[in-house]
């Protein structure tokens, strides 16, 4: 069936908005992606694989998956049934709940009450166990100001002037299990991320991590992609660029050496 006669049938059976709707998601040369299905007026699923992923509005879904579908993959691909997982900066939950599909052992942290409410909505949406905490890793133990900006895609979170929330680091938490496999997704703070990692990072066998550039570039907190680099590297993983997005946002593969 082509574009056309999907987005004349769309029209005809649930509508002129639905058909915009998902027209604004096809957008930017992303008809690739087309296992998108509206599902009623406020939930959309998405297939990444050989599973579908619910989420609640088109914004996030195009946030979520549509500028991330290969990154997914990569993600899952990378996850066994017996894998302990870290979801760091777990935003509205679409990583935490492909894990879950996968893992029994799946534990997202997301500090900004929004988003965390979002990721519980998403696992419970799909069905799927997770561990939920409301609560920011970095490379101390202490208490941050919390801002957020809102984007046309969801809510970004950064550390600034308002609202506190709690940070630890994350190789001192004792009451949550050493991760296998970790994704981390923490808008220009990835490298105290990472040295709060550090007691952990040899037990990590694969490592997803978003590197932020722009307005989020890791250079603002004093840091640069060659220093992070190093201290991945020097962990003792091969680092594999999967992906440069608009922005200047790189992802980066880490599979033990």
């Amino acid at each position: 069936m082509s574009l056309i006669t999907r987005g004349l049938t769309k029209i005809s059976e649930e509508g002129f908005r639905k058909f915009l709707e998902c027209t604004y998601v096809f957008m930017n040369d992303r008809t690739e992606y087309l296992p998108l299905v509206i599902k009623n007026e406020n939930k959309i699923r998405t297939s990444v694989g050989d599973i579908d992923i619910e989420v609640n509005s088109v914004h996030e879904a195009r946030l979520a998956e549509f500028d991330e579908h290969d990154i997914l993959e990569e993600w899952m691909e990378n996850i066994s049934s017996e894998d302990i997982v870290w979801d760091i900066g777990a935003g509205i939950g679409v990583y935490t709940t492909a894990a879950g599909y996968i893992s029994n052992s799946v534990y997202a942290f997301e500090p900004n009450p929004k988003n965390y409410r979002k990721t519980k909505e998403t696992i419970d949406n799909n069905g799927v166990d997770a561990n939920i905490n409301n609560f920011a890793l970095g490379k101390e133990n202490t208490k941050a100001d919390l801002s957020t900006e809102k984007i046309d895609t969801g809510t970004r979170t950064q550390f600034s002037d308002q609202g506190e929330v709690e940070v630890y680091r994350g190789d001192g938490l004792e009451n949550i299990p050493k991760p296998d496999v970790v994704k981390i997704d923490v808008e220009g703070s990835e490298v105290e991320v990472i040295n709060g990692l550090k007691g952990i990072l040899p037990n990590i066998n694969f490592l997803l991590l978003e590197v932020h550039g722009g307005r989020h570039d890791i250079r603002k907190r004093g840091h640069d992609r060659d220093e992070l680099h190093s201290r991945i590297n020097s962990a003792g993983f091969q680092i594999d660029v999967l992906q440069n997005v608009k922005g200047g946002n790189e992802h980066w593969a880490c599979k033990r050496m």
